[in-house]
């Protein structure tokens, strides 16, 4: 989970950061989407790889005020110059982080 959350932190912060050591103003958005939960705790990872494609590049992801829950690994690759606002919070399944399932023997 916290490498989730690190990697949506770090992608937050380098939009911002990029225009701000580059000189130039805020790049506009071209498109805006608003992952929304289950709310009945099953897997919100299809709403969240849904927004990374509809507004992975030069967009905005909102992630509202909401428990989502992660029970599947994404890949989160291709993302460009996207701000992402995480409000809630992002619960990852225990098991996606045991380094017994993440590489191959």
């Amino acid at each position: 989970m916290l490498l989730l959350l690190y990697v949506l932190l770090a992608l937050s912060i380098s939009s911002v950061t990029g225009s701000v050591f580059h000189g130039h103003g805020p790049t506009p958005k071209d498109k805006t989407c608003t992952v929304k939960p289950n709310l009945n705790g099953s897997d919100d990872t299809p709403a969240i790889l849904q927004a990374f494609d509809s507004c992975g590049r030069n967009g905005r992801i909102v992630f509202i005020n909401e428990t989502y829950y992660v029970n599947t690994v994404m890949n989160t690759t291709g993302l460009e110059n996207v701000d992402i606002d995480l409000y809630g919070t992002l619960l990852v399944i225990h098991q996606l982080l045991k380094p017994s399932l993440c590489f191959a023997s």
